[in-house]
Formats: structure tokens, sequence, C-alpha cells
């Protein structure tokens, strides 16, 4: 591994970086905060200003870290919202799936389609199965609306826990729709 490779592993969330600066802080805000702490310390000598200097380090490194929890907390929830709404369509869908398996013929299905959103509509031709016969169209989109697999949705304990603990869910390594 490249030492300037190396040397940027500290980046993924700031707290042990060297660099003063990371992507989006500004030096104003960083320079605001020493004029506030040298004020408050007033400091005298070179041991004094090195003293207030780390603490301006410091203060300046658990507020990066405390940005940075703040947005992968924000990151989690939102994974989780999206799960929980993709879950939502999956089981609108699969509710969908008795009405289609009655449907006898072509403009029976077409009569569901007709009743529905336009963006459920539309997805459920695109994505149904290869049908050779007319008459069993319906059956084999009930068949695959049957076959969908929503999980539950996530409430309040849970969701805090998923996110809080990205361990116990984690909404990245899991497409939506295929259970555990």
């Amino acid at each position: 591994m490249s030492k300037s490779r190396s040397k940027r592993n500290a980046l993924r969330h700031g707290v042990y970086s060297r660099e003063p600066m990371l992507p989006g802080e500004k030096m104003g805000d960083y320079e605001a905060l020493r004029a506030e702490l040298y004020e408050e310390w007033a400091p005298e000598g070179a041991t004094e200003r090195g003293l207030v200097d780390r603490l301006v380090a410091l203060y300046w490194r658990r507020q990066r870290l405390e940005r940075y929890e703040h947005l992968r907390l924000e990151e989690r929830l939102d994974a989780i919202y999206d799960k929980n709404e993709g879950n939502r369509h999956l089981q609108y869908l699969k509710n969908l799936a008795p009405q289609f398996v009655d449907a006898e013929g072509v403009e029976a299905v077409e009569k569901i389609l007709s009743q529905l959103s336009p963006f459920y509509a539309n997805l459920i031709p695109e994505r149904n199965p290869e049908c050779n016969d007319p008459a069993r169209w319906g059956a084999a989109i009930g068949a695959l609306l049957s076959s969908l697999k929503p999980e539950h949705l996530l409430d309040s304990p849970a969701m805090f826990v998923a996110i809080v603990n990205p361990d116990s869910f984690d909404v990245r390594n899991r497409p939506v729709g295929t259970g555990r």
C-alpha cells in the first residue's frame, strides 16, 4: 500500500485525521473556535498556547465526530424508510395476486390494470413472466405476485435498534424483498 493511500485511511470519518481541514469543513469555523478558546483561556507563554491549541484540535475533532455520527444516522434512517417503502409496494402487489389468478383472458387482466395507478399498471406487465397462452396471462401474473416476499415493516423500536446498531440490520447488503 502506498504511503499516500495509507495517509488517507483516517479520512474515512476524520476523527484520527492529521489533516486540519477535511472536505466540507471551513477554516473560518475552525478559526472562530480557536479565537473563542483563546479568549476564554487567555494563554500566556508557549506552553499555555500549545495546550490551548491542543484543546482547539480536540474540540474540532469531537465536533467532526458528532457531525459524522449524525450523518451516518441520517443515512441509516433514510435507508430504513426506503426499505419500508419498498416493502409496502411489495405487499400491495402481493395482495393483488388473487385478482390476477382469477382473471380469465387478456381483457380481464387489462381491466384490472386499468384500475391501478399508472405506476403499477406499467410495472406489472413489464415484470410478468413469459406466457404463451393469453388465457393464462392473469394466472402467470398472479403466480409471480404471490411469490413476492415482503419483509415486516420496521416500527419505532425496531427502527431505533436498526439505526443505532447497523450490524443488526444492514440495509445496504440485502435487496428489498429477499427475506433474511
